[in-house]
Formats: C-alpha cells, sequence, structure tokens
C-alpha cells in the first residue's frame, strides 16, 4: 500500500495503482486469479486483452476482465467474479450485466472464485482453442 500511495503521490492514475500481478505475457493484472487466467489464455495460445474499455451507446463503456479472441474471428467477455455477496458490487455487476444483454448478446462467458475455477478456466479455454 505504501508504493501505492507513492505513485499516487507522483500522479500515476489512481486506477492504475492495483495492476500488482505481473502476467507470463508482461502485462500486470489487478488480481492473482486475473493473472492466472491470463497466463492460461497465454499459454493456449489464445489472443485477449485485460480490462480494455468495450465501448456501447456512443460514448459510455465497460470493463470486461478480458476480451477474448476466437480461432473464428468472435470477441468473448469474460467476466470473473471472486467478491460476489457485496452491495456496492453486486448493484455494479446488475447495471453491467444489462448492458452485455442489450449490446453483446451471447457474447458473455462467466467464472467463479471457488474450488472448481481452475477446472472451469480450462474447460471454457479447451471450447476456445476448438471453436465450439
Amino acid at each position: 500500500q505504501l508504493h501505492q500511495e507513492i505513485g499516487y503521490y507522483l500522479g500515476v492514475p489512481k486506477h492504475k495503482l492495483d495492476f500488482i500481478h505481473s502476467t507470463l505475457r508482461g502485462d500486470k493484472a489487478r488480481t492473482r486469479t486475473d493473472a492466472v487466467i491470463a497466463n492460461t489464455l497465454y499459454q493456449n495460445g489464445i489472443d485477449y486483452e485485460y480490462e480494455k474499455p468495450l465501448y456501447y451507446d456512443k460514448n459510455k463503456s465497460i470493463l470486461p476482465d478480458f476480451i477474448v479472441y476466437s480461432p473464428n474471428g468472435e470477441e468473448i467477455y469474460w467476466e470473473h467474479f471472486g467478491i460476489m455477496g457485496r452491495e456496492i458490487f453486486d448493484e455494479k455487476w446488475l447495471k453491467k450485466l444489462q448492458v452485455y444483454k442489450t449490446y453483446f448478446p451471447g457474447q458473455l462467458v462467466k467464472t467463479y472464485e471457488g474450488a472448481v475455477f481452475t477446472d472451469e478456466t480450462i474447460s471454457l479455454i479447451r471450447k476456445l482453442v476448438s471453436g465450439t
């Protein structure tokens, strides 16, 4: 936290201070789980972007955890949930979910923190690699 405060004092945008986990591709991720997902995508040769703004309705945007590019060129928006149950997070998610349903139907995939997280992730990546 001290390093983050120093970075903020030196002018690093607050949004960028949370990116503290390194990935194999050389990116910085916000959480350890996001770094694991990024590394797994990278190791399987799947092109992705981490927290890239996704624009809708002219100039509004949301930040998917990952934008993943399938072998057939389709964009898939991957959201991973590690902190469900916190009221402020749940409210933001409901708004974000509505954006996906309205502007990007059928392009959202979700994974959840827990005992089967790795299995879910590997299964999803296998589907992406195979194009199904």
